[in-house]
């Protein structure tokens, strides 16, 4: 797109940013492909206990998942207060070249996810009667749920671990091995799930088993990544640092998504208190269904929305406006345009999900096809919230994703409990409905997420331009982009920017790029050369610099998703010469 502003001096400024667009599309292709796999895999692998329990072993057995699934949701907090949260850091680390720093945070946050899920997993043991009870588990079918709970409990470690581990990839440029790790573990969950159930004939405890194995074997994948030495993944033992890391720092980035997690433990169960009141365990059997409902839908929502939290706090870290918009707008388009045939699928004919669990209960096929449609609905108000909460989560204002989540879970649980009366069957999902839709407006109209999608002005981007680069074009930008820059700027631009740049080109290879100067909150400027590549071509990022000694006018180079990054900050101050 080719524009043309004026600022409020009246400078023109010529902007074509479809090198920078075609960057972020490219980076959600390879971001979400992978994601959209190991999501396949992930899902599929719980979708495939479902099934093989409900064919082996009936519906009671099937409800069991419904009732200790809390205790996943519950799990997950500490995950994506480690993963998500030391990712979103260490993007932002990625963003600003300060890779040491990245690499204490990758460290203290793994250390302080597996302590943690240790302990909560021994208290949840020792005190498993009391929890059973807590989980709303029915008489019939409290042995299957003890059973299962006790073999997850005894490994849930490593299920945290290959949770965080997998946002931790994605956000220091490995979404493949993240890929890689997610279909490891779903594969060797799915073969112990039949091997266990109908060759060996073992009882629902097999598929925990299944679960936590197939989770390990995810990690095990995933250490490849230490070996990749451009890696900032790196485990390090400093004992104290001039810039410590605060663990409230490290876990902050991940807390919406946390409580959304502790909001979803007391739906659930709200849920399922009412399903089991008022229908018994076939209740807890639609509760389960319902849930492999989300699953598959969290196929596309978690592997569209994932791709914001590296994308866009990496364009948060360069305090660059105009890209943020980008991402933002690219997820929804993306989102959106994924989601809705398997929405339309579910509203035209929901009994599709009824057959692939052989459901042949009368109450639950009488009940479930309404279920199932108001659940298909609300999953596209999911994607919108989520992706706007993984935004929000990228760039520092946790605390508006933070009341989204209040806002939801407050709304959800008090409508289940004053509708189940109403309508005991349905409660659940018409609260759910209700309380996403809710939360969308909150962001609308408080939040004025959809306010700055449309046009690219009022943003802190002096210049943008972009394409496949000769030397005359080079000179050009270079021109164009020295109207926002003092004579010392512009100088430095040429000679440790563009002309390192154009000497290392090919004249055989086209190589797309894009360059942009910027104005930082902070009144310093910015210029960005952004450029297509697997290596670096210049050789500037060959320098082992220390983040803390970087000064304002030297270059930061950086990778990101196999696009190469020279930056330059300069003082707002700085004298002409």
């Amino acid at each position: 797109m080719v524009s043309v502003k004026h600022d409020s001096m009246g400078t023109k400024m010529i902007n074509d940013d479809k090198s920078e667009r075609a960057f972020i599309r490219n980076g959600y292709v390879r971001y979400i492909t992978p994601s959209v796999f190991a999501m396949v895999f992930g899902q599929l692998a719980p979708l495939v206990d479902s099934v093989c329990v409900s064919a082996k072993l009936g519906d009671t057995a099937l409800s069991a998942f419904s009732t200790v699934s809390p205790v996943y949701y519950f799990f997950n907090i500490i995950a994506v207060l480690g993963g998500m949260g030391g990712g979103i850091g260490i993007a932002k680390a990625s963003g600003a070249g300060e890779k040491k720093r990245a690499a204490r945070m990758f460290t203290k946050a793994i250390i302080w996810t597996a302590v943690a899920a240790i302990i909560l997993s021994i208290l949840c043991i020792i005190f498993i009667n009391p929890l059973l009870f807590v989980l709303c588990a029915t008489e019939d079918n409290l042995g299957y749920a003890r059973e299962y709970l006790i073999v997850l409990l005894s490994g849930m470690v490593f299920y945290v671990l290959e949770f965080a581990g997998a946002y931790v990839l994605v956000d220091d440029n490995d979404p493949n091995l993240a890929m890689a790790g997610g279909i490891v573990m779903g594969v060797v969950n799915m073969v112990i799930d039949y091997v266990g159930l109908f060759v060996l004939e073992q009882g629902i405890w097999v598929t925990a088993f299944g679960s936590i194995f197939g989770a390990f074997c995810g990690i095990c994948v995933f250490l490849l990544h230490l070996r990749n030495k451009d890696s900032l993944c790196r485990f390090v033992y400093e004992r104290c640092h001039n810039d410590d890391l605060s663990l409230k720092e490290i876990i902050m980035p991940g807390t919406p998504e946390a409580l959304m997690y502790l909001i979803i433990v007391f739906q659930v169960l709200s849920g399922n208190f009412v399903l089991s009141q008022n229908i018994g365990t076939s209740g807890l059997g639609n509760a389960a269904i319902i849930e492999n409902l989300e699953l598959i839908a969290t196929i596309v929502i978690a592997g569209v929305s994932e791709a914001v939290m590296p994308l866009a706090a990496s364009y948060y870290g360069e305090r660059n406006e105009h890209g943020l918009r980008l991402v933002k707008r690219f997820a929804l388009i993306s989102g959106v345009t994924l989601l809705f045939p398997l929405i339309l699928s579910l509203l035209i004919y929901p009994q599709w999900l009824m057959i692939v669990f052989t459901i042949d209960n009368p109450v639950m096929m009488e009940v479930l096809p309404t279920s199932i449609r108001i659940m298909s609905v609300t999953q596209l108000f999911v994607l919108v919230n989520t992706i706007f909460v993984n935004y929000l989560s990228s760039v520092g204002e946790e605390k508006k994703a933070n009341v989204s989540f209040v806002i939801q879970g407050v709304i959800q649980i008090v409508l289940t409990l004053a509708l189940a009366s109403v309508m005991p069957d349905d409660a659940p999902w018409y609260a759910a409905l209700v309380s996403n839709i809710v939360v969308l407006a909150y962001f609308v109209f408080r939040c004025k997420m959809l306010g700055n999608l449309k046009a690219d002005i009022d943003t802190n981007q002096f210049f943008i331009t972009g394409g496949y680069p000769e030397y005359s074009m080079i000179k050009e930008w270079s021109d164009k982009a020295g109207e926002f820059l003092t004579t010392a700027e512009h100088d430095a631009v040429s000679s440790k920017l563009l002309n390192p740049f154009i000497n290392a080109l090919n004249p055989d290879k086209k190589l797309m790029c894009s360059l942009t100067v910027i104005k930082r909150e902070d009144g310093d400027k910015s210029v960005i050369l952004r450029y297509k590549a697997k290596h670096d071509i210049t050789g500037a990022a060959d320098e082992d610099e220390d983040e803390n000694e970087i000064k304002y006018g030297e270059v930061i180079c950086s990778e990101f998703n196999f696009v190469r990054r020279m930056m330059i900050n300069f003082k707002g101050d700085t004298k002409e010469e």
